[in-house]
């Protein structure tokens, strides 16, 4: 676990960990937007 606290990778996760609900939100949100677009590529051709 040493390693993933070090640098700016470390940063990011103790951020997600200090903010929990923020993380879900900003996860689900590029999910839905992932989801989105890999529904509308089929009809582009």
């Amino acid at each position: 676990m040493a390693d993933v606290c070090s640098g700016s990778l470390g940063t990011s996760y103790q951020f997600m960990l200090a903010n929990k609900l923020e993380t879900a939100m900003w996860l689900s949100q590029l999910f839905t937007v992932c989801c989105t677009v890999l529904l509308i590529l089929p009809f582009l051709g």
